[in-house]
């Protein structure tokens, strides 16, 4: 088992260089300079401020410990083959499109895994001037960048379906992947928003939301969740893995009982 002391030696790491991650992540938003934008083979976007944002993040993680394996969704892994316990996992612009659109809605994910958990974690969106943070043990937290405001977050108490404020990542695709049921479970809720990506995930974190269903994710678009939502109260599943071919769905709620209601909608046969 991994001590409190190398946990809280890994969030103060990467505490240390995130402001400098934003600076760069903010120094192509909205900007003249040219993006390259390249479109990969699944169809989503990957832009020269994704690339630099990685290889900026990995070259800390390497200076950090150089034995230490690295997936990023850009690069892809490093140090794969070396036997230790250490994973770190990067998408360097969650929400991509958004990005490019000028739309703020976009943070980097940054995330240390030890023997198959994340132990530490940060969700960065400086263009919308938040982060969201966790240890193991030690819960999660929302800071408010401009002020270097820091509190702990929690997820909403409502246990009530029928009264519960849904999100979703995208409709088209949620509807391929549970067919009608997922109208049934948008039927079955008060009132439904399609916050996609990270986003939709800090709502439901912060109690600003009860649940979530998402689609389709490779591990860098989720791995934060895996333990904000734990830590803020809530449940997540996910049902990919660690693996960077893995692709997986995921639903975020604000606890075991919702998720379990959420399920029995959307897994009916």
């Amino acid at each position: 088992m991994i001590n409190e002391k190398k946990i809280l030696e890994i969030s103060q790491y990467i505490h240390s260089f995130i402001d400098e991650v934003d600076k760069l992540s903010m120094q192509y938003f909205n900007s003249d300079i040219p993006l390259d934008v390249i479109t990969k083979t699944d169809g989503s976007f990957v832009t020269l401020a994704d690339q630099k944002i990685e290889d900026y993040i990995t070259s800390k993680i390497i200076q950090f410990d150089p034995n230490h394996a690295i997936l990023g969704e850009e690069r892809g892994q490093k140090n794969n083959d070396n036997d230790n316990d250490y994973i770190w996992i990067i998408d360097p612009i969650d929400a991509t499109n958004n990005y490019l659109k000028g739309i703020p809605i976009w943070a980097t994910l940054i995330s240390c895994i030890y023997r198959n958990e994340v132990i530490s974690t940060i969700v960065s969106a400086p263009a919308m001037d938040f982060r969201l943070f966790a240890n193991i043990n030690q819960g999660s937290y929302k800071q408010i960048i401009s002020l270097n405001t820091v509190k702990r977050i929690n997820v909403s108490k409502n246990m009530d379906l029928n009264d519960s404020y849904m999100l979703y990542g995208s409709y088209s695709l949620a509807s391929q992947v549970y067919g009608s049921n997922f109208e049934k479970l948008l039927l079955s809720t008060k009132r439904q928003r399609g916050f996609g990506d990270f986003y939709g995930h800090c709502l439901v974190a912060e109690g600003a939301s009860d649940f979530m269903v998402d689609t389709q994710l490779h591990i860098w678009d989720i791995a934060p969740f895996l333990l904000i939502l734990k830590e803020a109260g809530g449940a997540i599943e996910f049902t990919g893995d660690f693996s960077i071919d893995s692709i997986g769905n995921a639903i975020s709620a604000n606890s075991l009982i919702t998720l379990d209601k959420v399920k029995s909608i959307i897994t009916k046969i």
